[in-house]
């Protein structure tokens, strides 16, 4: 159907709603896996608030004549009420003309398609994998129809953002390739822009995601009916996109402090390290001091001037020795210069003391 036709009989419809212009209409219709059957009955679903009792009529009585050409006009009618219904969030009428034409429709290959659409607007998480079992057929039987590659790129971005399915590589670049598919096919289309929108959130990218988002609101019609409800959704999506980047930040932030906390408490970690490693050394002094003290005075007392003399050289330098000794087992290379010199002095007072041994015997 021309689209100029189209908005002639739209127009027409809208002026008289009787049932021999929505026949009219419906005969007139694409196939339904053409993406117009579905955009034509969205248009008519929002441009005439109470065409649900006229559809319904039509779907209960399809014209009597031509059977062959009855079912597809009664199909667009069963497929008209799902998106009047659903455009208007009464699922559970939704629901219900899914389940009473079920058996009537489901060999359409729009079929899977719509019952994806439902499920996706259940509210429910378990209905979500469902949905995307539904629109992965529709999506086998009409590859080429933008609001199928949709539909099958949103069911994935819903669970991805439910935490049913991991954000994985493989999922992500599933979505996009639905979505740019479906953009392809059909760019002028503003929900797949927000679609769009929340995929690129789920990646990180939130700048670029609420720029999506926007201008799914600029393409958007302000005259139809339902709006006020597509407005709102796109607002609680940029809401959910602020809050996810705010999300990210805080992460950010706080992985950054539990940095800073592990570093210091390393840090702290390492200090009292080496505050006990210098207490068992200055205690490892300490007792040696006072067995330096202790010997060198029971010894001195017995001894001549001169003979004390060398023998406190010698307690000196074995003090500082063992000294030495303990700072390497503590340390171990940490002070090697350090260490080196108390040794060479510790040497020196032995030679010191050998020295002035020998003057003395001269």
């Amino acid at each position: 159907m021309a689209k100029k036709l189209y908005e002639d009989m739209l127009f027409k419809m809208i002026a008289e709603k009787s049932r021999e212009r929505l026949l009219e209409f419906l005969a007139a219709l694409p196939p339904e896996t053409d993406r117009n059957f579905e955009l034509y009955l969205t248009k008519m679903a929002q441009k005439i608030p109470d065409i649900n009792g006229l559809l319904t009529e039509v779907l209960e009585k399809p014209p009597v004549t031509g059977e062959e050409k009855a079912d597809p006009i009664a199909f667009a009618c069963f497929f008209a009420l799902n998106i009047y219904y659903r455009h208007r969030r009464d699922i559970t009428k939704v629901h219900d003309i899914i389940e009473k034409y079920r058996h009537r429709f489901s060999h359409h290959p729009m079929f899977p398609h719509v019952v994806s659409l439902y499920y996706r607007s259940t509210g429910s998480i378990k209905d979500l994998k469902t949905a995307l079992d539904y629109a992965q057929q529709a999506a086998q039987l009409m590859p080429e129809n933008p609001g199928v590659q949709h539909s099958l790129a949103e069911a994935l971005i819903n669970l991805m953002d439910e935490g049913e399915i991991e954000k994985s590589e493989a999922n992500l670049n599933r979505a996009e390739e639905a979505i740019n598919k479906a953009i392809m096919l059909e760019a002028t289309y503003p929900k797949f822009y927000s679609t769009r929108g929340r995929l690129l959130a789920l990646k990180g990218m939130f700048k670029e995601a609420r720029e999506a988002v926007e201008q799914a609101i600029d393409m958007e019609d302000s005259t139809a009916h339902d709006y006020p409800i597509r407005y709102s959704g796109y607002q609680d999506i940029l809401g959910k996109i602020r809050q996810m980047e705010f999300s990210r930040q805080v992460d950010k932030k706080l992985a950054e402090a539990e940095g800073k906390i592990n570093k210091a408490r390393q840090e702290t970690e390492e200090q009292l390290k080496q505050f006990r490693v210098q207490n068992l050394e200055f205690l490892g002094l300490f007792a040696a001091i006072i067995s330096f003290t202790v010997g060198s005075i029971q010894f001195v007392s017995r001894l001549t001037f001169e003979q004390g003399v060398i023998l406190l050289l010698i307690f000196t330098g074995s003090l500082l020795y063992i000294y030495s000794g303990l700072s390497i087992v503590l340390h171990g290379r940490a002070y090697l210069s350090r260490t080196i010199i108390v040794l060479a002095l510790a040497l020196i007072l032995f030679f010191v003391s050998l020295a002035f041994k020998g003057v003395l015997v001269k």
